[in-house]
């Protein structure tokens, strides 16, 4: 990689630039934060690297606890360690439907999507980013067949 020449960089186009950066940082957080859909970011041994303020929500942890945790240990599904390792082998998004999920509402249905992401630091390390679906409300309708059938 060649070395950039910084002589060629005035101070103030480098401070310029690095607001840039910095704003662009602050809005994808906020949109991430503001989400309605709960988002994690897991790595392959399912450990959570990132969760969104509606996951933590949804399943009733503090931003603390969370990056302690394991998305298996909070959704309690079996498949689940398995259907991250196809994610990533085949490259494929899929969805898994866990029926009896506790959360602090009482049991939820959660449509858990699971889809290959690139850790930011090394992109050659997957991790899978997981939306959560709260689909209680849609059981028993034309919808909820559709997402079973998936």
């Amino acid at each position: 990689m060649d070395r950039v020449e910084l002589d060629l960089w005035k101070p103030r186009d480098v401070s310029r630039l690095l607001s840039l950066v910095e704003a662009e940082r602050r809005y994808f957080q906020d949109l991430m934060a503001l989400l309605p859909v709960g988002v994690a970011l897991v790595s392959p041994s399912l450990s959570l690297t990132l969760t969104n303020r509606a996951f933590r929500r949804m399943l009733g942890i503090d931003r603390d606890a969370a990056a302690d945790r394991k998305l298996d240990d909070l959704l309690d599904m079996k498949s689940l360690q398995e259907r991250v390792r196809e994610t990533i082998s085949s490259r494929q998004p899929s969805s898994v439907l866990n029926p009896s999920t506790p959360t602090p509402r009482g049991a939820r249905s959660l449509l858990v999507n699971l889809q290959l992401f690139r850790e930011w630091e090394d992109e050659g390390v997957p991790e899978v980013l997981v939306p959560l679906e709260d689909v209680t409300d849609m059981i028993g309708t034309p919808a909820a067949r559709a997402i079973e059938r998936a």
